[in-house]
C-alpha cells in the first residue's frame, strides 16, 4: 500500500459512534458509525472478538463516510460488544438481546405469585424472583427434566402462563431458564418454552494433506451460535493471510494454508453463552461453558528429500585437501557422510559444511588413505563419488647455482621445493656420494635443502648433483688453485713467502650437464630448447638436423650465465626436426643432440563451430 494510503487511514477519526443496542429476539439490530474520512480499505466489525463479514445474516455497507452493520435476525447468544475499527479509530457498543413473556395488569397489583402447575413457588436456591416496575422475572436454577411443565405468573385476578419443555432427560443442573412478563392490562396467551441442548450435527472428518497443502475443516450444529472458535495444538487461531476462519448460519469452517509436516491436534470449541431463538434465554453454566469436537490431523509422510545436484568425482593430491558437494531440496536435512561404507564424523581431517540447500564435505591433508568412495545419505536418496589420491607432486622451484671459488674458501650450494619431502635427499661430488663431515655439513630445513663446504680443495670441483625422491638437480663447482712461482724455490728470502702465480690454473674441459629435452609445439606457437653448460665462456652454436642456424626472425638465441636458450618463432610442421646444441671451448668440445621436436596440430575456434 502506497504511503498516502496509508496517511489518510491514521487520520480517520470517529464523528459519530455507535449506540448499544437492546433488542428483543428476532428483532434486527442496526448500528452506524459515522467518520471524518473515507477509509481506503474496508473497516473490521467484530462481535464477540470475532471477525464478521457479508453474509445472509449480516449485512455490511458504507456509504461515503457513513458504515452500517445490520443484523437481520438476532438471537440471544449474539449477545456481546460490537467493535468498529477504522485505521486507528474504533467504537464500540453493546448489543443485548433477551426473549421475554409479556403479560398487562391495570391496576399494578401489590402482590405477584408464581406457580408450577398448581405449586406455589418460594424464593429458593432453586427460584429467583425479582420485579422491576412492570417486569417481573422467574429464574429456574439448575435446569433438569423435572423442571418441564407449566408455569403460571397470578397478580391480583390475571395471570399468565407458559409451558416449559427440556429436549435431553439426561441433562442434570446444566440451564438456568429465565421467564419475564410485564404487567399489563390483559392476560397474554400460553406461551412454549423449549430449553434445547447445542448438539454437533456434522463433526470434523480427518483429512489427507501433502506438505505445504491447504487443509479445510468443516463442522455444523443445530443452531446458530456466535461463540465458536477454532484451536491448533490448544493455541487459539485467528483469520490472517494463512487461516481463514468463516461462519456461515450453523456452519463453521477452517481453512488453513501451507501446512508444514506435524501432527496437530485441531479443536473447534463454542463458549460462552448460547441464547435460544425461543423468547426465553437459556444460560449455560461453567460446566457446559463449551461444545468441543477435536480432530487429530495427521499429515501425509514428509515429502522426502532429493538431490538438486549429485557428488562428482574428485581428484586430489598427497597433502592437499578436496571438497564433495551436493545440493539437496531441503536445507533442514542433515546427510550421513560415508566412506566405504564407514561413517564419518567431524574431527580435525573431516570438515561437514552446511550452507542453505548446500552439502560439502572437505577433507584436509590428503594421503593414499583417503582415496575411495564416498556417499551422502539422506535417508531416503544417496549419492555417491569417488575420490582418487594422487602422489605429490614436487617440483625443485629454486635449482642449485654454479660455483666458482679459490682454493681454501668457503661455498654453499643450495636447493629450494615446492613441498617438504620425507625421503632424505642425497649429495654427490663427481659421482662419489657426500655425507657430513668436519668439512661438509648437509643440512636440510622444511622444503630448503644446503650443502656447505669449507676449505675448499681442487678435488672438489666438478658435477655436483642433488637428488631426492624422483627429483635431481645437477651444477658445477670450479675452483682456481695456488702456484708458486719456480723463482720462489732460489729465493734468497723467508721460505713462507709465497708470489702467487699470474698464469691461471689448468681447468677441467667444457661438457654440458643438463640434457635438451624433447618439446612438443602447437603450429602458431613459440618453441623453445634449453641446455646447461659448465662454463659460460663458450661458443655456443645451434644446428637442425646436422646443419647450422643462426640468429634471425626466426630462431632466437641467447645465453645467460651457463644457460643456453634457442626460440623458436612461430612454430609449424617444417620446425620439426633434431636440433643439437654445440659449445666449443679453449681446450675441447661438447656437442648435444635432442630428439625430434614434434608439432602438435589443434583445429582453430572458428572450424569447431562449423
Amino acid at each position: 500500500m502506497c504511503y498516502c494510503c496509508c496517511h489518510a487511514e491514521q487520520a480517520i477519526s470517529i464523528v459519530r459512534g455507535m449506540k448499544s443496542l437492546e433488542v428483543m429476539e428476532p428483532k434486527p439490530a442496526l448500528f452506524q458509525v459515522e467518520t471524518s474520512l473515507k477509509s481506503g480499505r474496508p473497516p473490521k466489525w467484530t462481535l464477540n472478538s470475532e471477525v464478521l463479514e457479508h453474509s445472509a445474516g449480516v449485512n455490511i455497507d458504507r456509504q461515503g463516510n457513513l458504515h452500517s452493520l445490520c443484523f437481520t435476525s438476532t438471537d440471544s447468544s449474539m449477545s456481546g460488544p460490537v467493535v468498529f475499527v477504522a485505521g486507528k479509530s474504533r467504537s464500540t457498543a453493546q448489543l443485548s438481546v433477551k426473549g421475554d413473556l409479556c403479560c398487562e395488569f391495570a391496576p399494578s397489583p401489590r402482590v405477584v405469585r408464581w406457580f408450577k402447575g398448581r405449586t406455589a413457588l418460594k424464593l429458593s436456591n432453586k427460584y429467583t424472583m425479582k420485579r422491576e416496575g412492570k417486569r417481573v422475572e422467574l429464574i429456574i436454577h439448575g435446569l433438569t427434566g423435572t423442571d418441564a411443565g407449566q408455569y403460571r405468573c397470578m397478580a391480583g385476578g390475571s395471570q399468565s402462563t407458559a409451558q416449559v419443555k427440556v429436549e435431553g432427560a439426561s441433562i442434570k443442573s446444566l440451564f438456568n431458564i429465565t421467564m419475564v412478563c410485564h404487567l399489563a392490562n390483559h392476560d397474554h396467551p400460553c406461551l412454549c418454552v423449549t430449553a434445547k441442548t447445542l448438539k454437533l450435527v456434522k463433526h470434523l472428518e480427518p483429512v489427507d494433506i501433502e506438505e505445504n497443502g491447504t487443509a479445510t475443516f468443516s463442522c455444523e450444529l443445530n443452531y446458530v451460535v456466535a461463540n465458536a472458535e477454532w484451536l491448533v495444538n490448544n493455541v487459539r487461531l485467528s483469520s490472517n493471510a494463512i487461516n481463514r476462519i468463516q461462519h456461515m448460519g450453523t456452519m463453521h469452517s477452517l481453512v488453513m494454508q501451507k501446512l508444514r509436516p506435524q501432527e496437530s491436534r485441531v479443536t473447534f470449541k463454542v463458549k460462552g453463552q448460547i441464547w435460544n431463538y425461543l423468547k426465553c434465554t437459556i444460560k449455560k453454566t461453567p460446566e457446559l461453558g463449551k461444545h468441543i469436537n477435536i480432530l487429530v490431523l495427521l499429515l501425509s509422510p514428509e515429502r522426502p528429500a532429493v538431490f538438486l545436484r549429485s557428488l562428482e568425482d574428485v581428484v586430489g593430491e598427497e597433502l592437499g585437501e578436496i571438497c564433495l558437494q551436493c545440493e539437496i531440496s531441503k536445507d533442514s536435512v542433515t546427510p550421513l557422510w560415508r566412506k566405504d561404507g564407514t561413517v564419518l564424523t567431524p574431527d580435525d581431517k573431516h570438515e561437514f559444511v552446511q550452507c542453505g540447500k548446500c552439502r560439502a564435505l572437505i577433507i584436509h591433508s590428503l594421503s593414499k588413505n583417503d582415496a575411495g568412495q564416498y556417499t551422502c545419505d539422506l535417508g531416503t536418496s544417496q549419492s555417491k563419488a569417488k575420490v582418487t589420491v594422487h602422489d605429490l607432486h614436487v617440483t625443485i622451484v629454486q635449482r642449485i647455482k654454479t660455483v666458482s671459488v679459490l682454493e681454501s674458501e668457503n661455498c654453499t650450494f643450495e636447493c629450494l621445493l615446492s613441498h617438504e619431502l620425507d625421503d632424505e635427499p642425497i649429495w654427490t661430488i663427481n659421482g662419489q656420494v657426500v655425507v657430513t663431515n668436519s668439512r661438509i655439513q648437509l643440512v636440510n630445513n622444511s622444503r630448503i635443502y644446503k650443502m656447505e663446504i669449507r676449505d675448499v680443495v681442487l678435488s672438489d670441483a666438478g658435477d655436483v648433483v642433488f637428488t631426492i625422491k624422483d627429483l635431481s638437480c645437477r651444477t658445477m663447482l670450479f675452483v682456481k688453485g695456488e702456484q708458486l712461482c719456480l723463482m720462489c724455490l732460489f729465493c734468497p728470502f723467508e721460505a713462507d713467502i709465497k708470489i702467487l702465480s699470474v698464469f691461471p690454473p689448468l681447468e677441467k674441459p667444457v661438457h654440458i650437464f643438463r640434457d635438451l629435452l624433447n618439446v612438443k609445439a602447437v603450429p602458431g606457437e613459440d618453441a623453445e630448447l634449453s641446455c646447461e653448460i659448465t662454463k659460460p665462456e663458450v661458443t655456443i652454436r645451434w644446428l637442425k638436423n646436422g646443419r647450422p642456424i643462426r640468429q634471425s626472425p626466426k630462431y632466437e638465441m641467447s645465453i645467460e650465465k651457463n644457460l643456453a636458450r634457442l626460440v623458436i618463432k612461430n612454430a609449424s610442421i617444417r620446425d620439426s626436426g633434431e636440433y643439437c646444441c654445440e659449445a666449443d671451448g679453449v681446450a675441447s668440445r661438447a656437442k648435444q643432440s635432442s630428439p625430434s621436436l614434434c608439432m602438435l596440430w589443434r583445429p582453430k575456434k572458428e572450424s569447431l563451430l562449423h
